[in-house]
């Protein structure tokens, strides 16, 4: 739980604020506190210790007063002296960009930012979910020391899965353990000063156990911040080169196999879930696939095959022991969660693997794209779009939604 004060005399600037931090904190995970003058917000302060102000610069000192364009930065000052309880993060935010640059240095001599509220630009937005997300990590844990590197991916082929994620702007170099067979590439997320140190790698072949052997090596090795799944998978419903975000998954083939009075051998099912982690749930329903990021994907896209309108499914992805070319198995698998975007057969280990290594643990995610619908035109044509859509996915999501800079 993050806590959050947000000071600032315009209505729909401050609701704009406050839909913001909770659509990245989650709504049960945040708690918010708004105030509209100075005298309201120093009244919070003195009761409560928050995680983050959001302060606007031009502030009426008591409800209903006149506007004073020094409102926000005495606050500020009045904090400084020691009066109050002064928030572990401070942001100021201003419409009026005169302001802005007045009030600039005075707060980057405290470590804190100015930025410029527009409600058509999307900066102030970023700088807001960039600190946002580092106080929710922070506050779980996740920013302790131990880490050692900020994302791994592992994917279940070396072709076509591993190959998409080798052609993401990476600087790849290849990388081997002592006393370990595999192979290990090493490189670099980098984008607008933002820095993801990286590990890629393929299991020895598809499927749970080999996905969980191999995860938690990684783990194991690497001490990541993330573990991530990309690759091809089933999906319900949609189109090839749809993106599937599991939010919790589970073995489908998990159970007890019995024989009916009837005759009939069924499984009576037993999964357990293993959900996403909800900040990281958050972030793909925030993030979203818009059209700039689409189109940067676009941009890179060089098979055969035409470009997707693509789409992204964000709910459960079911995993079990074989590859599915039957459509009466999909259905099954419904009728137990009827949220279902997919099928395909390693998330669950990678998800589990993520849960019993060592502390600092990772924080899992899985992005598969859609080669096929698990019916019986299944077909290899769309695995290499599929492939790329997700390779693609991770590397804007991660640039743009995940915390960087493990030693």
């Amino acid at each position: 739980m993050i806590s959050v004060l947000v000071v600032d005399d315009n209505d729909e600037k401050r609701k704009d604020v406050v839909a913001l931090v909770r659509g990245i904190a989650g709504s049960e995970s945040c708690e918010v506190t708004e105030a509209a003058d100075v005298s309201a917000a120093f009244k919070a302060l003195e009761q409560s210790q928050y995680d983050l102000m959001v302060l606007d610069l031009s502030l009426p000192i008591r409800k209903g007063g006149k506007v004073d364009s020094n409102g926000g930065a005495g606050l500020l000052r009045s904090l400084n002296s020691g009066a109050g309880k002064r928030p572990d993060h401070i942001i100021g935010l201003t419409a009026y960009s005169e302001l802005q640059i007045q009030f600039v240095k005075e707060f980057g001599d405290l470590l804190w930012h100015v930025i410029h509220y527009d409600p058509a630009s999307v900066g102030w937005r970023e700088m807001i979910e960039s600190k946002v997300i580092h106080i929710v990590e922070a506050k779980a844990g996740r920013a302790a020391s131990g880490f050692g590197l900020d994302l791994a991916i592992v994917t279940a082929l070396e072709r076509p899965e591993l190959t998409a994620v080798l052609e993401l702007e990476g600087s790849w170099v290849v990388e081997q353990v002592n006393g370990d067979d595999s192979i290990y590439h090493r490189g670099v997320f980098e984008r607008d000063g933002k820095r993801l140190s990286v590990v890629a790698s393929a299991a020895v072949e598809m499927g749970m156990p080999a996905t969980a052997a191999h995860a938690m090596k990684v783990c194991e090795v690497y001490r990541p911040r993330y573990l991530a799944m990309v690759g091809i998978a089933a999906g319900v419903k949609g189109a090839p080169g749809d993106l599937l975000i599991a939010d919790q998954t589970w073995d489908y083939g998990s159970g007890k196999i019995h024989q009916r009075e009837d005759g009939e051998v069924t499984l009576a099912p037993a999964p357990v879930s293993l959900p996403v982690d909800p900040s990281l749930k958050n972030r793909f329903s925030y993030f979203g696939l818009d059209g700039p990021t689409l189109g940067r994907i676009a941009s890179r896209w060089r098979g055969n095959i035409a470009f997707p309108r693509a789409k992204t499914a964000i709910g459960p992805v079911a995993s079990g022991a074989a590859v599915v070319a039957h459509r009466p198995v999909v259905d099954d698998v419904i009728a137990r969660n009827r949220k279902l975007v997919g099928i395909e057969m390693e998330t669950f280990a990678l998800f589990l693997a993520a849960r019993m290594a060592r502390r600092p643990r990772p924080l899992p995610l899985s992005i598969k794209g859609v080669c096929d619908f698990g019916d019986s035109a299944k077909a290899d044509e769309y695995q290499e779009l599929a492939a790329f859509m997700a390779a693609q996915y991770l590397y804007e999501f991660s640039l743009q939604m995940l915390i960087g800079n493990a030693k």
